[in-house]
This record gives structure tokens, sequence and C-alpha cells, in this order.
């Protein structure tokens, strides 16, 4: 997204041209916006999440009829024939969220924190401000879609060197690289050797920025879902002859293949 941002949070026009989270809550206590129709019915309070603050219990999702405004469990109003909203105008209590998140995470956000001017989404369903305080701290920012991306240019590559890539010669060895070109045993970094065809070598850049967005996802679990970390990589070597899938993003159903990471 340009500019990019940390968290699919709306903030209107209160965060400024930069959509600074930090700053609209400074601004003021709370603030009004498009969201998402929840409550938790054991605490009886509003929410725009899956799960309470509060109590942590699932919350109840709920519609309002675009016409007679009654407030419904489905989103279709028999008696005006209509479809309901999923969310509706409402007031939200930015910083003393903002505070909590803060708490939860151990984590303070710094300005720019940035947000979004409104949510684009059909339910206007916002995400949780402890995501991008994640993403903000290990340097990442969200596309429009929840999704966490680095742009890069395929290359065609068929052959490449060790001293290329920064890989070992028993690093190679362990992906099933026994020989070079000229089929000679591997034993140096200047042989040449013919990559396979399920394997990919990626920039450096993109290898350290995976390793933060693993760093995300594990701190996540952790954090703000309570369970145990799952990659726990320290660097951009633990990448070496993982599985990953390439698939584009127009077709991410209909595409994909396994490959092996070497970078």
């Amino acid at each position: 997204m340009k500019p990019p941002v940390h968290v699919l949070f709306p903030v209107a026009e209160k965060g400024g041209i930069t959509r600074d989270i930090l700053k609209a809550s400074a601004k003021s206590e709370s603030f009004f916006s498009n969201l998402n129709n929840r409550r938790c019915d054991h605490c009886n309070i509003p929410s725009i999440g899956i799960v309470c603050t509060k109590c942590g219990k699932k919350t109840t999702k709920y519609y309002i009829c675009r016409i007679c405004k009654d407030e419904l469990e489905t989103p279709h109003c028999e008696k005006c024939k209509r479809d309901a909203n999923g969310f509706s105008y409402k007031q939200f209590p930015l910083k003393q969220s903002l505070i909590s998140a803060q708490e939860k995470l151990g984590i303070r956000a710094k300005s720019p924190f940035k947000g979004v001017e409104q949510l684009i989404n059909q339910e206007k369903i916002p995400e949780p401000l402890e995501k991008g305080l994640i993403r903000q701290n290990f340097g990442l920012s969200v596309f429009k879609d929840g999704t966490v991306r680095f742009d890069a240019t395929n290359s065609p590559l068929t052959h490449f060197k060790l001293s290329w890539i920064g890989t070992t010669v028993d690093q190679i060895k362990n992906l099933g690289y026994e020989k070079d070109v000229n089929g000679n045993p591997i034993t140096n970094d200047e042989q040449l050797i013919e990559l396979k065809m399920q394997d990919v070598i990626i920039p450096l850049e993109s290898a350290e920025y995976l390793v933060n967005v693993s760093k995300y996802i594990d701190f996540e679990l952790q954090k703000f879902f309570g369970k145990q970390p799952f990659y726990n990589l320290k660097n951009t070597q633990d990448l070496l002859g993982h599985l990953v899938i390439g698939a584009c993003t127009s077709y991410l159903s209909r595409n994909y293949r396994t490959t092996n990471w070497i970078y």
C-alpha cells in the first residue's frame, strides 16, 4: 500500500496525512468510524473483535437493517425484504485500546504508527492494534488484504556458484547437490552448479525480510494468541532447505509449487 501502513485500522482525518494512530489517540480519547457489529453476550459490552478483550469469550455478530434500523441475527431483514449492514457508525475508545495493546505485548508504538483513513472490506472489520504494533516492531507493513509482502522480480537462473549465494559445500550437499556441471564432486565454492528444477534462489534482502516475518508470526503466536512459537528462526541461514509455495497473487488458488530455499 502507498504509503505503507502498519495496521488496517481506521483513524479517519484524526491521524493527519500519515494516518498516525498515536497522533489520533493524543487528540481525543475516542473517535467515530464505520466498524464491525459485534458484542460480548457474557459482558454485555460492544466489541469489534471475534474475542472479547475483557473476558476472552467469543463475541456475537449482529446486523442493522438499513431501512427500519432493527437489530438482526441474520444479514437480511424479513420485514423490509432488504439486506442489513454488518457494521455501523460507532464510537471507539482508541486511546485506552492502544494503551491496553501496548501493555499486553510489552511494545511501545513509535510515531508514526500508521493506520488507514477508512476500511474498504465489506464488513468493516479492523485488524487488532496488536498486529500493527508487532509489525512496526519488526519493520513490516501490511497490504490491503492483510498480507505481508515482499516485492521482487523473477529472473531466469539455471546455474550458480556457492560464492554467489553465501552457502557452504556441506549445506548444498544436504540439499542433494553432489556434482558440478562437469560431473566433478563439489569441493569448493567456485564450481559452477546446475540449479535443480524445484529449487529457487532468493535475494538476500528478501531472506532478511522473511526472517522478520517469521519473528512477527512467532511473537504474535506467543503474546497475542498465547501459543507456542512455530518458526524459531535466528538468521537467514535457517531458511536453507525449507519448502516454499510460489504463487501468482492473482491466482492464489490455482497455481503452486513446492521448492527449496537457497540464497
